[in-house]
């Protein structure tokens, strides 16, 4: 497997949560155990915006970065060490 195919994998994961956070706000957020109220559901939808970008950022990295591929992907790597 490749940073290549690794980055496609996390775009793939990303877009299910955004469509989850997106669409199906109140089962997504059920799931998690949380009392759904009208600002969570609001709360919801801009995470799913958000994981959305991010899904679509994790798609174009390795085309944008071509060379410098390795460095990026260690840089994103940190940053979903961090977000998790």
């Amino acid at each position: 497997m490749n940073l290549r195919t690794v980055f496609k994998v996390q775009s793939i994961v990303l877009f299910l949560n955004a469509i989850g956070g997106l669409f199906l706000t109140s089962a997504f957020l059920e799931a998690a155990g949380w009392e759904v109220t009208d600002d969570l559901i609001t709360l919801g939808q801009f995470s799913g915006m958000t994981f959305l970008v991010f899904s679509i950022w994790a798609w174009r990295f390795p085309d944008v970065a071509s060379e410098s591929i390795k460095s990026i992907g260690m840089l994103h790597a940190i940053g979903a060490f961090y977000l998790q």
